[in-house]
């Protein structure tokens, strides 16, 4: 990670539940991210990332 003054690392549990956190993040600052490593669990963070898309989507 970078180590800067305005990036805070939120660990999760799992990765639908950092995408959760993300979307939530979001919808209360500016932005968010949402940085997983490579393997299975990328499938649960497009599932959070769907769920996100249409509320925004108007």
């Amino acid at each position: 990670m970078i180590d800067h003054p305005q990036i805070h690392w939120v660990g999760c549990a799992n990765e639908l539940n950092a995408a959760y956190a993300a979307d939530g993040y979001a919808r209360c600052q500016p932005a968010a991210a949402l940085l997983t490593t490579f393997g299975v669990g990328e499938l649960s963070a497009v599932n959070g990332i769907a769920a996100a898309m249409p509320s925004i989507c108007r």
